[in-house]
């Protein structure tokens, strides 16, 4: 009942009243009703009195929101509970002080709020908060039952995490809210968004302490309410972060099994094809995703800038490569600088845990995979020995991980496992391994700076400044903006007296690379018989005209070989300009065509445990004193490869069949000399010679595949076309016919070599 004098107020969700209470009996039910309702000016009516505002505290238990799909009369939420990082002191109806640690809020004050999803498709109620996470918010005392609440607060968070007080009067976004300000560091990982699927409703992240890429959904983005207070408390500012690829992110990881891949193929049995070998695939997702600016996450730590060595070794197989010995040794980063944000979980937990009111455990809420596992393990036991244990929460279904992780405070040493010394000793060796200060770095072309790129290759003896830098996701330990400050002035042995290049031979090649600016090029080779494709530098000013010749990429050249005086390698000389199409550019008419069936290898053996020492790797053993002797000419094998002959229309390499014919002749002991006599020969014996007569057996007589098919032919790398259509690399071999290539190739002119080797169609066969 609103009274007439009351116009000036609207009944309206919100509106403060004041009313009788009555009960009385409706279809045969007690139910209570408001009667002679009075409105009253906002601010009137008091639940809860305040007691302290702009507080901290940490979640131990989460509110569950109502299930989704119940009935509108049926709830079955629950309140949550949040740990005080400070006590606070209040008072009772008499007077007495009364200590406040812990205080309950509702799940529709959480941060966030609820969001529905999907889970095994039927729809899920969530929250965006998790145990572990700090809040910030007001405490009050509700009036009803005088216990104390959580309660929304207009205090906010400034950029480092500290907090601000209001000012004026709440607009927009000022709006009171409990706000999250530290998200929970257990399962917690960082990383840069590699694959963004915005249609399809997912993405990728590359995990930041290993080399796997963790996989999410988007609606696992947080809120930018969310997202503007936490990046505050890391240090950035509150602005929205552009959603791209490359963008940093901290989000929270669980494993959901292996993934199995890549086993196709027939059954058991003789005749069915061999099944292909299996191939797993860490299943790893990540949740309540914090999108961060493109610097905030760091993928490769600086370990040393300018830093002074000697190229000890310039790599024969590839350009602008080699071994740099550094003046100095680099330390590598530590598992705690690797995994910041696991070491940051223990020594928190630490601090936490030695408080009166602290956690005195830690329960991860998810099963991480079976390497984040052992990281975790290992931080408990080498930051927290003696201090913390841990154990596993089994788990059904998440084979071979081996649970829930739970870590908790050793409050006796009866409580101390009696394993956990035995179970270090297996990784001693692997640790001392990967802690091991470095001293030769392998460089390439990447590493140098831009000027040396267009510059003569880095030499052995070259003395170089450069930066040092480890990958946070494989640990591996390169070099960066490598320069030359002093080029290496050793002339080798074998250059002669008067220091001028000995000309060896002459061949043809093509220029593979031309750089004008520094007045050089190389030219790729053409031998057939080489074990590998050779690349040969060679001076773009002529040596008898005084006009400089313009070499192009690409254009077909021959020349002299000789030896470099500084370098003692062999290099180009008198090089000169070929008429196109003397290099085949394109397969020939006649080409034959097969498949690889097994690539080229080269091993140098040069004493490799004493290679292992000097790149700081552990030896022990017989192999702890090991010497390089300079004198001993170090062994190389090299395996040819292997072509499945398929088609040979030409009968390039057809195979030759020949008898041999008896022949009486007056030796001294009676015997009888053979001659060799083809198949197909219809002469008669006096007709025949000394000499091998031979036909091709393998022509049919409608001349379709005259080739000996399904035969084996060998070659070398020097075999592979080095122009045109289907051509290698040069230098780099990854250009190079796999096996299961299809290729194109012809026979060489001298033998039965095969020669330009031509890739057809690739991985054609597994």
């Amino acid at each position: 009942i609103l009274p007439e004098d009351q116009a000036d107020f609207e009944l309206k969700k919100g509106q403060e009243v004041k009313c009788l209470v009555v009960s009385e009996v409706v279809d045969g039910q007690n139910k209570s009703s408001a009667r002679q309702l009075v409105c009253l000016p906002k601010g009137s009516v008091q639940f809860h009195t305040d007691v302290a505002k702009g507080v901290k505290g940490t979640v131990i238990l989460c509110p569950q929101p109502p299930s989704a799909g119940n009935n509108p009369g049926y709830a079955d939420d629950k309140d949550g509970s949040i740990r005080l990082l400070e006590p606070l002191i209040d008072k009772d109806a008499d007077g007495n002080e009364i200590t406040i640690t812990d205080v309950s809020f509702e799940f529709n004050d959480a941060p966030g709020g609820v969001y529905t999803f999907q889970q095994r498709g039927a729809p899920t109620n969530g929250l965006w908060i998790l145990e572990g996470d700090i809040l910030l918010f007001d405490v009050v005392k509700e009036l009803a039952d005088g216990s104390y609440q959580a309660a929304p607060t207009r205090h906010t968070l400034a950029v480092g995490g500290a907090v601000e007080e209001p000012v004026g009067e709440s607009k927009g976004d000022d709006s009171p809210a409990i706000r999250l300000a530290v998200c929970s560091l257990v399962s917690r990982a960082e990383g840069t968004l590699h694959t963004l699927k915005i249609q399809g409703g997912y993405g990728f992240i590359h995990f930041a302490e290993r080399p796997i890429d963790v996989h999410f959904q988007t609606y696992n983005l947080m809120p930018e309410e969310l997202g503007s207070d936490l990046r505050k408390q890391l240090g950035y500012p509150g602005d929205e972060v552009k959603l791209e690829v490359g963008v940093g992110a901290q989000f929270d990881i669980c494993a959901h099994g292996t993934v199995h891949t890549g086993g196709r193929g027939g059954g058991g049995g003789g005749g069915g094809r061999r099944r292909a070998s299996p191939h797993e695939r860490e299943n790893v997702k990540a949740h309540r995703i914090l999108i961060l600016p493109k610097s905030a996450v760091i993928m490769d730590k600086v370990l040393g800038t300018g830093v002074k060595g000697v190229v000890k070794e310039a790599d024969s197989k590839q350009l602008y490569a080699g071994f740099v010995d550094l003046d100095e040794e680099i330390k590598p980063l530590t598992s705690e600088e690797r995994h910041p944000l696991v070491a940051q979980m223990i020594d928190s937990f630490i601090e936490e845990s030695s408080q009166p009111h602290g956690r005195q455990q830690l329960v991860f809420r998810d099963v991480l995979s079976v390497k984040d596992d052992e990281v975790v393990v290992e931080m408990v036991k080498s930051k927290g020995k003696g201090v913390l244990t841990y154990d596993h929460i089994p788990v059904a279904g998440v084979d071979p991980c081996s649970g829930r992780i739970i870590i908790k405070r050793i409050k006796e040493e009866s409580e101390v496992p009696t394993l956990l010394e035995e179970e270090e000793k297996p990784n001693t060796k692997k640790k001392q391994a990967q802690n091991q200060p470095h001293k030769n770095i392998r460089f390439d072309k990447s590493s140098l700076i831009e000027e040396l790129k267009e510059d003569l290759p880095p030499n052995a003896g070259d003395i170089v400044i450069c930066d040092v830098v480890q990958s946070r996701r494989t640990g591996k330990v390169s070099i960066e903006n490598l320069k030359i400050i002093e080029r290496s002035k050793v002339v080798p042995e074998m250059i002669s007296l008067n220091g001028s290049a000995q000309n060896e031979s002459s061949g043809l090649g093509v220029v593979q690379n031309v750089v004008p600016k520094s007045n050089f090029g190389f030219i790729s080779v053409l031998d057939e018989k080489a074990a590998r494709q050779e690349l040969l530098f060679f001076s773009l000013s002529s040596d008898n005209n005084s006009k400089k010749p313009q070499f192009r990429k690409g254009d077909e050249v021959k020349f002299d070989t000789g030896i470099d005086p500084r370098t003692g390698k062999r290099i180009a000389k008198n090089v000169e300009i070929v008429a196109k199409g003397t290099i085949p550019s394109k397969p020939s008419k006649n080409a034959c065509r097969g498949i690889v069936l097994m690539e080229p290898t080269h091993t140098s053996l040069s004493d490799t445990p004493l290679r292992k020492k000097q790149s700081g790797d552990s030896l022990g053993g017989r192999w702890a004193n090991t010497k390089d002797d300079p004198h001993k000419v170090q062994a190389e094998i090299h395996e040819k490869g292997v072509l499945l002959l398929l088609e040979d229309k030409s009968g390039m390499f057809s195979k030759k069949r020949t008898l041999r014919t008896r022949k009486h002749s007056g030796s001294v002991d009676g015997t009888d000399s053979g001659d060799d006599k083809s198949v197909g020969d219809t002469s008669t014996d006096n007709d025949s010679t000394d000499d091998d007569r031979s036909v091709d057996s393998g022509v049919s007589s409608d001349g379709d595949q005259t080739g000996a098919l399904c035969s084996h032919l060998s070659y070398k790398n020097g075999a592979i076309a080095i122009h045109g259509a289907g051509s290698g690399g040069g230098m780099d071999t990854s250009a190079n016919p796999r096996r299961g290539d299809i290729v194109t190739f012809a026979k060489a002119r001298k033998g039965t070599k095969v020669c330009d080797i031509r890739i057809e169609t690739r991985k054609a066969a597994t």
